[in-house]
């Protein structure tokens, strides 16, 4: 795919400065994700109310302890409040100074945020929240950053007007805003790269007629511009100086937008390229689900630092949302060349074993200086809830130290906590937590429910993971064989089964994961199961008992049902003949196969089903499509060829958008013009969606599925002359052809008839079968079979 050239417009410089109250709503076109206050500023009468802090324990999880930051001056939590969507900064010239910002509701009565904020001086260890930035002003979806002399910046949008504020104290205090731009879920980039651009400041919007800005004075003023519409993910500056962002594109899914000549300060507008990511699935969007009001997630990329093997690749990493059992996962993907080429994605969640409807949501990524690239993210894997959607959420952590190809023994960084507490009128925890990564480890801010409200966070992560907390580090227990890791997987065999993540599936001994990495146990299903314990507790079946699980074989499915014959067979389907085929498929004609569901469908995303050397038919083939989609206007339409040849126009009008039950359409095609069409061997049936359609409204994904049904020549392969049924072999009574159960001179007659004219003999014995004629087994019966006949009836 090549990269689409859009030159930006609106090109203009702004500085205006905001007060609190003087804020008026700014819409914009195409709605927005944040909305206003659903009511007007309570005050924080609920913040009299406090609870003693919980004990350190409660926050601790192997060598992780989290420490609560929204605390009042004792220390302890504020009773009735909400606090989600944090944001972290650490001053580059001094670890120990930090500052994370986040959304603040007074009362959860009420969708009227601020902007929470505190410090430390310590490393995290102990927090100071000094009130909210400009009480009594809305102010919402926060971001802090820095630049390299150890100003912190910390910018929120206010009715979507975008404030930045700077601290030269760490974040004790901030100066008065300064507009930025208008618009939604704003994130930035600082340019410390030392080229044309360095210093530059650079913000770019989800939703607004001016939705990229750029300030080269240290955020005292901004130019604005339009450019193209990445939603729900973030911006860098990448080594080259060129600025690049990772979001969502109504037309084209994951998107990288980039642009080189931003960075020059004699350059305005500037020139953004857009390209498709091949991420596997749909990012960003509503859920419904574990965050009912608000993302799964927002994407994530980063660039590798210089001096490292990868120097100025592209990582993205996002929670992605695929249709099937399992919703949300964390993939992780990269790009050598700033965008050209890109990686097969990489699963960095790793969850065998979990419950199928397990979520991976809150995706989230940030890369060391030396290389070492940090992922958290939020997972239900654990979940006992029993709820159709998970309700227990763990912080989980992994790390990888070869550009994301492989990834660590995923390891829970946070206690469980239920995520669905304590919710504000809008109803969510956030939309994103944000992490930063050093060559020691990671800092992060993070939203959890342990007081039985929203709350946040902090937590520092180490790569030296010391799981049983003895004061030594996994991979030094390892590296001297004090402690074993069968798996090599970096976490010694004891925490693996703390953890409930080598399990003896088959009790034989030996950890089920050290089988498979030793090449002991198959698993062809690649579930990180053994194949023998997927078959013994019925989570795969092996109806031909070959010890290899039906899913990995291309097993005989004569009648397209999804079940095996040998299943079906196994499940009680009469096999007369015993020929490995159910009777029904034996005397049937009938031709039918289904796609499964293809996705995403949309403009950019055509599906196809191609049909090997299906058989000819006789009469009409029926067409029948299932699909989910973008399909509620007469202009979205899904256009239905056959080998290229357009035969009809489906899911035109009266259909719905995104529905629970997926929306039906039917075609049909002609004898004659299927017969033409497999005279080329296959049959493709390609599924063309009107410019109109957005492959990524949907959330589960979209999809199309078609299945073909008709009446087929030659497909049967046992006669059942008397449509009972049964193959007429196995119910054949050699010789008794008035089919009276006994054989003699009263089957002369009709012998004679059933050898001269077998349709005058099926007319009149309609409950008979022909075959029990054919007494010399050729296949037919004929004269020929008159001297086997008579010596049947003779008793010869």
């Amino acid at each position: 795919m090549r990269w689409v050239r859009a030159a930006a417009g609106l090109g203009f410089l702004v500085s205006v400065s905001t007060g609190a109250g003087a804020e008026t709503e700014q819409p914009f076109e195409g709605g927005a994700h944040e909305r206003g206050p659903d009511g007007p500023y309570c005050g924080p009468s609920k913040m009299l109310q406090r609870s003693a802090p919980l004990p350190p324990e409660a926050l601790r999880i192997g060598a992780f302890q989290s420490v609560q930051v929204n605390v009042d001056g004792d220390g302890f939590n504020i009773v009735g409040d909400a606090a989600n969507e944090p944001t972290i900064v650490i001053d580059p010239n001094d670890h120990d100074i930090m500052s994370i910002g986040w959304r603040q509701f007074d009362t959860v009565l009420s969708s009227f945020r601020q902007a929470g904020r505190a410090y430390s001086t310590d490393g995290g260890l102990t927090w100071t929240f000094p009130g909210v930035e400009q009480p009594g002003t809305f102010n919402s979806d926060p971001v802090m950053f820095t630049d390299r002399n150890g100003t912190l910046y910390f910018h929120t949008i206010s009715f979507f007007v975008g404030q930045l504020r700077t601290s030269d104290n760490g974040g004790q205090t901030w100066s008065a805003p300064v507009f930025s731009l208008v618009g939604d879920k704003p994130w930035p980039a600082i340019d410390q790269t030392g080229g044309i651009g360095d210093g530059n400041i650079y913000f770019q919007v989800n939703e607004s007629n001016a939705n990229f800005a750029r300030s080269t004075d240290g955020g005292n003023t901004f130019q604005l511009a339009s450019v193209p519409n990445a939603r729900f993910g973030t911006t860098i500056v990448g080594l080259d100086g060129g600025v690049y962002t990772v979001g969502s594109l109504p037309d084209l899914g994951p998107t990288l937008l980039r642009s080189a000549d931003a960075q020059d300060p004699a350059v305005w507008p500037p020139t953004f390229e857009v390209r498709a990511i091949p991420l596997e699935g749909t990012i960003g969007g509503l859920n419904g689900g574990v965050n009912p009001a608000g993302l799964i997630g927002q994407s994530w990329i980063a660039a590798a630092p210089p001096n490292v093997p990868r120097a100025g690749a592209l990582y993205v990493l996002s929670t992605v949302a695929q249709l099937g059992p399992d919703p949300f996962d964390v993939l992780f993907i990269r790009s050598p060349d700033g965008g050209e080429t890109w990686t097969s994605s990489v699963r960095v969640n790793q969850d065998a074993g979990a419950p199928t409807n397990s979520r991976q949501w809150f995706g989230t990524m940030s890369v060391a200086p030396n290389g070492r690239i940090d992922a958290v993210w939020y997972d239900t894997r654990n979940d006992t809830s029993g709820m159709l959607v998970p309700q227990f959420s763990e912080v989980y952590y992994a790390f990888s130290e070869d550009g994301g190809d492989t990834w660590s023994f995923n390891v829970p960084v946070a206690p469980p906590f239920n995520h669905t507490l304590g919710y504000p009128v809008q109803r969510k925890i956030g939309d994103y937590i944000q992490m930063i990564s050093d060559n020691d480890g990671a800092d992060l801010a993070y939203a959890a429910t342990f007081n039985g409200e929203e709350d946040i966070y902090y937590v520092r992560l180490s790569p030296q993971i010391d799981c049983n907390d003895n004061g030594t580090p996994d991979a030094d227990e390892i590296a001297s064989g004090t402690a074993p890791d069968c798996n090599g997987n970096g976490v010694i065999d004891t925490c693996d089964v703390q953890y409930g993540f080598l399990t003896d599936c088959n009790d034989n001994g030996l950890f089920d994961a050290c089988e498979l990495a030793d090449g002991l146990a198959l698993d062809c299903n690649e579930n990180f199961v053994p194949d023998a314990c997927d078959i013994a507790s019925g989570t795969s079946r092996d109806c031909n008992s070959d010890g290899i699980p039906d899913e990995c074989q291309a097993l005989s499915d004569c009648d397209g049902d999804g079940i095996s014959d040998a299943c079906a067979i196994a499940d009680g389907a009469v096999d007369c003949n015993g020929n490995g085929v159910p009777d029904t498929c034996d005397v049937s004609s009938a031709f039918l196969a289904d796609s499964g569901t293809l996705s995403p469908i949309g403009a950019d995303s055509p599906q196809s089903f191609v049909l090997q050397d299906p058989p000819l038919a006789i009469g009409d083939v029926e067409l029948t499509f299932r699909a989910r989609g973008d399909f509620n206007f007469t202009s979205e339409r899904i256009d239905v060829l056959l080998d290229g040849l357009a035969i009809g126009t489906i899911l035109e009008s009266g259909f719905a958008d995104c529905p629970d039950t997926p929306n039906e359409d039917s075609l049909v095609v002609t004898e004659s013009d299927w017969n033409n069409a497999r005279a080329t061997s296959s049959i493709a049936i390609e599924m063309v969606a009107s410019s109109a359609v957005d492959a990524a409204l949907c959330d589960p994904p979209s999809f199309i599925a078609v299945t073909v049904a008709y009446e087929s020549a030659g497909l049967s392969s046992s006669p059942d002359d008397n449509a009972n049924g049964i193959p007429d072999e196995c119910e054949r009574l050699l010789g008794d052809l008035n089919c009276d159960g006994v054989v003699s001179v009263g089957d002369i007659n009709p012998f004679v008839l059933a050898s001269t004219d077998p349709a005058a003999y099926r007319a009149q014995f309609p409950n008979c079968v022909i075959i029990a004629g054919d007494c010399n087994d050729d296949g037919q019966v004929t004269i020929g079979d008159i001297n086997c006949f008579v010596a049947i009836i003779t008793g010869g």
